[in-house]
């Protein structure tokens, strides 16, 4: 029921591009939201998310996220998780073109869910990305759709432990994905933003999730370090511009 009414308000908030004056927002319209152009790496990575959607074998999975303590060993099927748990392609490109709008290079993703958001986010750009997930299974899978062995570094952990480990790196573009708590969410929020690079963005993936994910998604908006932030339901982003008024849109997407 959450879900439906956060779906409800965003039909009656949402703009399209007539309603965003700020000339940074409507570039990023024009260039990411509204380009449907096919890029050389789309078809290739879809071809993997297919091939998982044929995996029937199972795997250990250990859950960390809102329906687990990290306890319990789950057994899925790959194929399952594929059809379920990947981002839909939509969105996927969408950061895919974000990133080379914004010419981001040093990329961190907290989720790496087999492996096809990695694909996309280490497509459009000319550095690296990190990407982190506790479970061994999803790692190796992940890893092993990396037949071009683009640069992508595959890091089996906890996201609280390997941000401790990070935290001397900086990062131009972060995807957090993975855990659907609130409070674990203002807390990678408050651990990354200080390592996150001047003009750089924080992109949070399911932010009408629950109330709770509503909640600590709202807050985060209204941080003073927040310059720019963007709701598309499904993912909200939140932008550093300095020098920016703040603002705050529901894009129709």
């Amino acid at each position: 029921m959450q879900r439906i009414l956060s779906f409800l308000r965003y039909l009656i908030e949402a703009k399209g591009v007539h309603g965003a004056h700020s000339a940074f927002i409507f570039k990023l319209f024009q260039e990411v939201f509204n380009d449907e152009k096919l890029y050389y790496a789309f078809s290739e990575i879809e071809k993997q998310r297919d091939n998982l959607k044929q995996m029937h074998s199972s795997i250990g999975v250990i859950d960390f996220g809102a329906n687990g303590d990290g306890s319990t060993m789950h057994t899925k099927i790959v194929s399952k998780i594929a059809s379920k748990s990947l981002k839909h392609p939509r969105y996927a490109r969408m950061m895919f073109r974000l990133i080379n709008h914004m010419n981001y290079v040093d990329v961190l993703e907290l989720g790496t869910s087999l492996g096809i958001t990695s694909l996309y986010l280490s497509s459009a750009t000319r550095g690296s990305v990190i990407t982190v997930d506790a479970s061994d299974a999803i790692s190796n899978i992940a890893s092993s759709l990396n037949k071009d062995k683009r640069r992508i570094d595959y890091r089996v952990n906890t996201f609280d432990n390997e941000l401790k480990k990070l935290e001397k790196q900086t990062f131009d573009f972060i995807f957090i994905d993975g855990d659907h708590k609130g409070e674990s969410l203002l807390r990678y929020y408050e651990q990354l933003r200080p390592q996150l690079k001047e003009n750089g963005c924080i992109v949070i993936d399911d932010i009408n999730w629950s109330a709770d994910m509503n909640r600590a998604w709202k807050q985060l908006c209204d941080s003073a370090d927040v310059d720019l932030s963007l709701d598309l339901f499904e993912l909200g982003i939140l932008f550093s511009r300095p020098g920016m008024v703040k603002q705050h849109h529901v894009i129709r997407y």
